[in-house]
């Protein structure tokens, strides 16, 4: 059920259907709660982050988007928290904060070099870190390179709802 109601948010918010998605997950949030996934709380976080963009509450947006990529990382999970900070550049992003995002950029590639994801994701973080250096950055470049990362690792690594 969490992984249904997870997928249709996030599909919602593919459509630009925020209000529909935030009341969505307002009615299930205890499935986050009661699902005994050590990743539901940060997944939950990411969904709300993507919500409150949609809405225009860059503020929010952040908090969350920061507190999933927060989260993922103290699972150990660098690849969800690449994309969760993928999300958090587009808050950045539509919040026209270019120099947070160009910060953001750079602290990526130190972030994730360190804990030596692989080469391909490195390529697409040092991608977008030089495209924010010369405010190029926009939101199909950030899909594009989400695409590129998730295309370059396994199956098993993927952020997959769907294991809750």
């Amino acid at each position: 059920m969490l992984a249904t109601v997870h997928e249709r948010a996030l599909s919602l918010c593919g459509l630009d259907r925020h209000v529909e998605a935030e009341a969505l997950l307002a009615r299930h949030l205890d499935l986050y709660e009661a699902s005994g996934d050590s990743r539901a709380g940060s997944l939950l976080r990411l969904l709300q982050g993507r919500i409150a963009v949609g809405l225009g509450r860059f503020a929010e947006a952040e908090e969350a988007c920061a507190a999933a990529r927060d989260g993922f990382l103290a699972l150990g999970r660098s690849y969800d928290a690449i994309l969760a900070s993928l999300e958090l550049a587009t808050v950045y992003l539509a919040a026209e904060q270019r120099e947070r995002l160009e910060r953001l950029a750079v602290e990526l590639v130190a972030q994730f070099r360190a804990r030596e994801v692989p080469r391909e994701t490195l390529a697409a973080l040092r991608l977008l870190a030089r495209a924010a250096a010369e405010r190029r950055v926009t939101r199909e470049l950030v899909e594009r390179l989400r695409r590129r990362i998730e295309a370059a690792h396994a199956p098993a690594d993927r952020l997959r709802p769907s294991l809750l």
